[in-house]
């Protein structure tokens, strides 16, 4: 998935398309496994033997869609920054978000339990909240992330500063601005 991303190149950049087909392998079967899908003819929450290749099914699309939506953020974070002390800070700020939801689902998930009595029913408000707030965010992260414009900009900015350094350490006494005259 990683090299497909790197060689992928769309005018949304290269890794949001990855980002949004691995949202929808995500979501659908994150809510199905609580929620069974219309599609598990003969489903029995009683005998789960039948059922297992529904819970196996569904858990592994739902990892590869959370596999690649890590791989895009982190990527990302590569590619709109060539200074690593703005990458730490990008990294803080995404652990930060992924610690943020490290407490909210267990939140989420006491509430739930506390509040609801059908066991069934305890999982499903689980997993549709965690939908209900997980899909808005990532559609907010799509629409302002500006991958191409963001690329472009670091690599201008890397690009000026590096030739300021080259000209400052060879004593030339020129700037990028002096070269490009």
């Amino acid at each position: 998935m990683g090299y497909f991303s790197d060689t992928l190149e769309t005018s949304w950049g290269k890794r949001i398309p990855v980002y949004l087909v691995s949202l929808i392998l995500l979501v659908p079967p994150f809510l199905f496994i609580f929620w069974p899908a219309p599609f598990a003819v003969g489903y029995d929450y009683n005998n789960p033997i039948p059922n297992s290749e529904y819970f196996f099914i569904l858990p592994s699309i739902m990892l590869i869609g959370q596999g690649g939506m890590q791989l895009t953020h982190l990527s990302i974070m590569n590619s709109i920054t060539y200074d690593q002390r703005h990458r730490d800070k990008l990294i803080n700020y995404r652990n930060s978000c992924a610690y943020a939801a490290g407490i909210f689902v267990p939140a989420v998930s006491f509430i739930s339990f506390s509040n609801v009595k059908e066991e069934f029913d305890q999982y499903f408000w689980i997993a549709l909240t965690c939908c209900i707030v997980g899909v808005p965010s990532a559609i907010f992260f799509i629409y302002q992330i500006d991958e191409p414009k963001l690329v472009a900009e670091s690599r201008r900015i890397y690009d000026n500063q590096f030739m300021e350094d080259d000209a400052e350490f060879f004593g030339r006494g020129k700037t990028y601005r002096d070269f490009s005259e």
